[in-house]
């Protein structure tokens, strides 16, 4: 999966949503490389990829996702969500797109 050259890097940072803003109601915040919605349920905050991507994703990220349910999602604390993780790195199950988020690898 390519996710990008380094001639389009940033082409998702422009500020085309600024600031605090509603749409349908629903809070977000843009912010960086990307965006901050907030839920009912709870707060998502992720970035978009050099293409606009929006299915990639870091250690941070997934703890901040998990809040206080990592037990639940198998975790029992977030040491143990960042070995994971770096186990997977290693594995070759998640790849660096060399610019600041993680995918999954292609399963085929």
């Amino acid at each position: 999966m390519s996710h990008g050259s380094s001639s389009d890097r940033g082409l998702y940072h422009k500020p085309f949503l600024p600031g605090t803003k509603q749409l349908g109601g629903v809070p977000y915040f843009k912010h960086g490389y990307g965006c901050a919605v907030k839920l009912p349920t709870g707060t998502i905050d992720f970035d978009f990829g050099k293409r606009g991507e929006i299915d990639g994703f870091d250690e941070w990220r997934l703890i901040r996702f998990a809040g206080l349910k990592l037990f639940e999602y198998g975790f029992p604390s977030e040491d143990s969500l960042k070995e994971c993780f770096k186990a997977e790195v290693t594995a070759g199950s998640l790849v660096y797109s060399g610019h600041i988020l993680y995918y999954i690898t292609d399963a085929t």
